[in-house]
């Protein structure tokens, strides 16, 4: 699987999971303890995101990192 499609079907999962929790971009970003660029960044698959950042969200999310995986 190409990097890209990988990178924007994790973004897709996490924003999934962000509006089935009734978050916003922004009250993920200060749960997680990124920013809400960078939230945004990983949800549309612009940003290449590393395990740290994942897990980040994932915390935030209240899931495992593999539950974002495609």
């Amino acid at each position: 699987m190409k990097s890209s499609l990988l990178l924007s079907k994790i973004g897709k999962n996490i924003k999934k999971r962000r509006n089935d929790a009734k978050l916003t971009t922004r009250g993920l970003a200060e749960i997680s303890g990124l920013s809400t660029s960078q939230i945004s960044y990983m949800e549309n698959g612009q940003h290449a995101m590393t395990i740290v950042s994942l897990t980040k969200v994932a915390n935030g999310l209240e899931c495992e990192v593999g539950d974002l995986m495609p």
